[in-house]
């Protein structure tokens, strides 16, 4: 790829006239601190503030929406939409290497997980390129794409969205050969307006290939005539959840499966990468094997035993339907204290939702439900103006012998408490 490929694909104002358009490109980057010799550097959001920087690391080419003036020699692009830009170097870079499986995944919740569990499988056998944590909007799916060399295998990428059209300007650009959809949940619904707009939101995976094979549960989309993968085949049974989830599957062979994660609403993601088997060559075996040694991710029903109580840290993010999850996995404990923090992007929903939540939690002491946020008032239990306050609380109560679970939005920032209880 030189710079005569990114002009002829891109519109906008060439501002420098380059020397040389087939100088051949190294590599493409939205950070100028990663630009190296003969680099492209895309100047995002405040980046045109760094782009004499990306300069002086050996940027050839610069792309940028600002009118700069630039008196070294190198070629400037000035387009109207960084983004469509940005999308368009993505499908081209997805063209040279088409031959290469790509796996799109998206989903209320789970994304991540099921990203992270197919890409462990894979890579049992494979060279798998996939998102950095969870960075999954068109920039993190962008900066994944640019890093796309000729020796990986597989491309594994979560593809989020808070708005329609978002999946669909991704899923052109990307051209999915499997797309799995892991859910249809409440998260974004204050953005979407209506469930059946998720709906539709998530369905744009298909967009960008119509040959796609599309992966997911008949319970997700239970009205729509989809090809579903039916879970009765996999022949569950026998499960049991305490510090870890263990359940008898019936594949080719029989497997008494033990999973890290206590929480069975993680069965869905296991059956979506149980899925690829037959799509792909992976030995049976080994798969269950990667899904075991799994560990999770950080804030996500993770798990740590201290001398004299137990956290559950679950505070990467929230929806009702993960929080679900949670409540009904610690409400089988004894002694658990459940703290809580608002679920964003609700909209119009956000009140009918949070009182919904009461209703999981008739089992669990209401002195144990410790709320902070401005619709976890209406749950009942405890509520506390800000975090600070609920770490004031908890340093004057013994806590011996609960099991602590924290769970709120991204927003909330419930890691300040887990990072108090940690200590």
């Amino acid at each position: 790829m030189n710079i005569k490929d990114i002009l002829s694909i891109i519109d906008g104002v060439i501002l420098n006239i380059p020397k040389n358009i087939n100088v051949l490109i190294n590599n493409i980057s939205m950070d100028s601190r990663n630009i190296k010799s003969n680099d492209i550097f895309i100047a995002v959001n405040n980046g045109y503030l760094y782009i004499e920087d990306a300069i002086s690391n050996g940027a050839i080419l610069v792309i940028t929406d600002k009118d700069i003036r630039i008196t070294k020699d190198i070629c400037i692009l000035k387009v109207s939409d960084i983004k469509t830009a940005i999308l368009r170097l993505v499908l081209l870079i997805r063209k040279r290497y088409r031959y290469i499986p790509l796996i799109a995944i998206t989903g209320s919740v789970g994304k991540t997980t099921t990203k992270e569990l197919i890409s462990d499988v894979l890579e049992t056998k494979y060279n798998v390129l996939k998102n950095i944590s969870n960075h999954n909007n068109y920039l993190g799916v962008a900066s994944t794409m640019f890093n796309l060399k000729e020796d990986y295998d597989f491309i594994v990428l979560e593809i989020g969205m808070n708005h329609l059209g978002e999946i669909d300007e991704i899923s052109r650009s990307v051209i999915p050969d499997i797309c799995i959809i892991t859910n249809i949940g409440t998260s974004h619904i204050g953005n979407l307006g209506s469930k059946k707009n998720i709906i539709k939101a998530k369905l744009e995976i298909l967009n960008g290939n119509k040959n796609a094979k599309l992966l997911m549960l008949k319970k997700t989309l239970p009205r729509f005539k989809y090809p579903y993968l039916d879970r009765c085949k996999f022949k569950i049974s026998h499960i049991k959840i305490n510090d870890k989830m263990s359940f008898d599957l019936k594949l080719n062979d029989k497997y008494k499966l033990t999973f890290n994660i206590p929480n069975i609403k993680y069965i869905d993601n296991i059956l979506l990468t149980l899925g690829l088997l037959k799509y792909y060559c992976l030995d049976e075996k080994e798969v269950i094997k990667a899904i075991e040694s799994y560990n999770g991710i950080n804030g996500r029903m993770m798990i740590y035993k201290y001398s004299n109580y137990t956290l559950i840290d679950d505070t990467y993010n929230s929806s009702y339907e993960s929080l679900c999850g949670l409540i009904n996995y610690i409400k089988r404990l004894k002694n658990p204290l459940l703290i809580i923090g608002d679920i964003k992007e609700l909209g119009i929903y956000s009140v009918k939702i949070h009182k919904r939540i009461n209703k999981l939690l008739k089992s669990i002491n209401k002195n144990n439900i410790l709320l902070v946020g401005e619709y976890t008032k209406y749950i009942t239990g405890i509520h506390f103006n800000d975090n600070e306050d609920v770490i004031d609380y908890l340093s004057n109560i013994n806590l011996d012998g609960y099991t602590i679970a924290i769970k709120g939005s991204r927003l909330m920032h419930l890691e300040q408490i887990v990072d108090f209880l940690k200590k």
